[in-house]
């Protein structure tokens, strides 16, 4: 499998354990954790936490649209979206 993904999502601990920095020892075991299972990205999911910049190489971001009238201009907007992610996937595909 290529791009293999581990996705981090609300992790938790006993908050009166924070002096000894549990979050930090998870998040650590659980990326040796990733690696050792072959996957290729660890995905810390949206967010801006200071965290996830330390540990992280790439950053994605995620944006959406709406369209509340139905007119041309929208149309051709969503179709470069479409072919933008396409061609985006293709790049990637022939870089990796």
């Amino acid at each position: 499998l290529k791009n293999k993904k581990f996705y981090y999502y609300k992790p938790a601990f006993n908050i009166q354990l924070s002096r000894f920095s549990p979050g930090n020892i998870l998040l650590q075991y659980l990326i040796e954790e990733s690696i050792n299972n072959g996957d290729d990205i660890f995905d810390f999911g949206t967010g801006n936490e200071r965290y996830k910049k330390r540990y992280s190489n790439n950053t994605y971001l995620n944006y959406s649209y709406v369209f509340s009238l139905k007119n041309y201009f929208s149309h051709i907007l969503i179709l470069a979206n479409y072919y933008f992610k396409k061609l985006k996937l293709l790049i990637n595909m022939i870089i990796l």
